[in-house]
């Protein structure tokens, strides 16, 4: 009888596609053929070294005795994906945001685009203790060529929150230094949001892109939101109540085919207002030029405030 280890080190000889060639249309059939081809050559076993025991050939998770050949022409699928097992980039990046110990150390040009308004930029740079504590942010205005411009802000987070604005953005932009992820005294943390959309069941893989060259896949997340009440008071007292209606925001993550850290974060959502109609609806893309975790002293020294801001 063929073992399915005889054939799939078979169809690995026989397969005429890369291993790193993306899946075509066609890609079914075309296992299909590879297989009925392989199955119709004569088996030969290989002859072990004298004294010694026989290599161990790499078993497939997907083979089963009870899945049968269809099983094996999954597997011949899944290799033509270049992986040579099957991908959940939701879960790699789950468990790429996982990981812990060092000072997450990101740089971003943050985009904002308010309905009926011109779209905002501003550079970020920013340190994160690893166990979302304390933070810092810088924003610098954003030059022609997207360079780094003037520091705008600073803002710290932790025992207390406090954001020092030293120039108004040149763009007429938000601050976003100090940004919370909503629970008081604990910093904003990009992969944190990520874990607990991922826990809640909602992340959804689109397939793959490309973000400036580089491989990425696209990972989206659509949250229902119920109307919420929005309750301001002007400059003579007058209390006005505004409702944003019931609607759902949509993230989606960008992340590296590699490493599964975000390489882009967008997000559309409708946001509440003081004037017109009570809300705008908002696209905010953060794209990250840095994303990486240092675990040096000088590292820890960055979540400190500046002289700057101590005055």
């Amino acid at each position: 009888m063929t073992s399915h280890d005889d054939i799939l080190e078979r169809l690995a000889t026989a397969n005429p596609v890369a291993r790193d060639a993306p899946p075509d249309a066609d890609q079914e059939r075309a296992a299909q053929r590879v297989l009925e081809r392989v199955l119709a050559q004569p088996r030969t076993e290989p002859v072990p070294a004298a004294g010694r025991e026989g290599r161990r050939r790499p078993r497939f998770a997907l083979v089963a005795a009870a899945a049968g050949l269809a099983a094996l022409g999954a597997v011949l699928v899944v290799a033509f994906t270049g992986g040579g097992r099957s991908i959940d980039p939701a879960a790699e990046a789950f468990a790429a945001a996982t990981g812990d110990g060092g000072v997450l150390h990101t740089v971003s040009t943050v985009t904002e685009r308010v309905e009926g308004d011109a779209p905002t930029r501003a550079i970020l740079e920013s340190w994160l203790a690893a166990d979302g504590s304390r933070s810092r942010t810088l924003q610098y205005d954003v030059r022609a060529g997207s360079v780094r411009g003037r520091l705008v802000a600073e803002g710290v987070d932790g025992p207390r929150n406090l954001t020092v604005s030293y120039a108004h953005p040149h763009d007429d932009g938000p601050i976003y230094s100090g940004r919370e992820s909503g629970a008081p005294g604990r910093s904003y943390d990009p992969l944190a949001e990520y874990r607990r959309m991922y826990r809640s069941g909602r992340v959804r893989s689109e397939g793959r892109a490309e973000v400036d060259g580089r491989e990425v896949w696209r990972l989206a997340v659509s949250v229902r939101r119920s109307p919420i009440r929005n309750v301001s008071v002007d400059e003579r007292g007058r209390r006005r109540v505004r409702t944003v209606p019931a609607h759902t925001d949509r993230y989606v993550y960008f992340v590296d085919a590699g490493t599964y850290l975000p390489v882009v974060v967008r997000e559309d959502t409708l946001v509440g207002t003081d004037s017109g109609r009570g809300f705008q609806r908002t696209q905010t893309s953060e794209r990250f030029a840095t994303f990486e975790r240092l675990s040096d002293s000088a590292a820890e020294r960055r979540l400190e405030p500046s002289e700057r801001f101590r005055r």
